[in-house]
């Protein structure tokens, strides 16, 4: 029974006693199964089994390669900052939360719950046996889907900037110049327009407009009086 006991500096290894939670500081966490509690900056060698209960873990590294993490059905888990390789294993139900990961995150045989991966720098793989459940996935991570009847949202950067890169009509951001000194004749539309941008048939966002003045200029025949944003040539703004 280790109800309510801390540990520092400590190599942990077998299976955790009591119903309460522990805490464990800077330790070794070898073959651990029903852990409860919390534990900071700890070295994790595989496996390592979660109770039902709250399970945090916060700035913890996986040693000798990639940790297998029996999920189950926890109230809440979670790995915060989390380097280095981990598969999270046979997630039947209840929370969990990976905030933070930089390295390897597999997930495997997920039949229920809530997995939230929030991604420092990651490479993320859904095994097909993943037939349940669902995983929200945000920052900046490779994503590889494989999975079954798992609902998977896949918000990180990498598949979103994939979404616009192969998109059929991309958006086009950019900045407009114009040149007052230049305005008369400089594409032959005569003294008062000019035209800034035309289009390709592509959609086109304008991110900005800079307006170059000359050093004396000369406004005297045709005042500028405003900035129009036109979708063709024909069409008045």
């Amino acid at each position: 029974d280790v109800d309510d006991s801390r540990f520092d500096n400590c190599l942990i290894n077998g299976a955790q006693g009591g119903a309460n939670l522990a805490t464990y500081i800077d330790c070794i966490l070898l073959a651990v199964t029903g852990f409860r509690g919390m534990a900071k900056r700890c070295a994790i060698y595989s496996p390592l089994a979660v109770s039902v209960g709250v399970s945090d873990f916060d700035h913890c590294t996986s040693i000798h390669g990639v940790i297998t993490v029996t999920v189950g059905a926890p109230s809440r888990l979670s790995f915060k900052k989390f380097s280095g390789g981990m598969i999270l294993t046979l997630q039947t139900g209840g929370a969990a939360f990976v905030r933070g990961i930089s390295g390897y995150l597999e997930v495997d045989e997920m039949t229920g719950g809530t997995l939230d991966i929030y991604a420092d720098a990651a490479e993320i793989q859904i095994n097909a046996d993943c037939a349940g459940g669902t995983i929200n996935i945000y920052g900046n991570a490779r994503v590889t889907d494989n999975s079954g009847a798992t609902v998977v949202n896949d918000y990180s950067e990498e598949t979103q900037l994939d979404a616009i890169e192969s998109a059929a009509d991309p958006r086009v951001m950019g900045k407009l110049q114009m040149a007052v000194a230049s305005w008369d004749g400089r594409l032959g539309d005569g003294a008062g327009s000019d035209v800034l941008l035309t289009a390709t048939g592509q959609a086109v966002v304008i991110k900005g407009v800079i307006v170059v003045m000359a050093a004396t200029p000369d406004l005297t025949d045709d005042p500028w009086s405003g900035i129009s944003v036109e979708d063709d040539y024909a069409t008045t703004p």
